[in-house]
């Protein structure tokens, strides 16, 4: 995956500070496959009925790390 795909807002999933640990550690990061996350980031937003698209744009690293 290219950079630019990788920090595409359709790439994001939000999770807290201890499952972004868990996800992409180190010992566990295989573990959690594209289609894995995938699959949670789909279900979770279906659920929720919540569309993150008009975040696209607004929601950005400096404004996470703002907060």
């Amino acid at each position: 995956m290219t950079e630019e795909k990788r920090r595409d807002f359709s790439n994001l999933i939000l999770l807290c500070g201890y499952h972004h640990e868990v996800v992409d550690g180190e010992e566990t990061r295989d573990e959690y496959t594209v289609e894995m996350l995938t699959e949670w980031k789909t279900a979770r937003e279906s659920e929720l009925g919540v569309d993150l698209s008009p975040l696209n744009g607004v929601l950005n690293e400096g404004n996470l790390e703002a907060r």
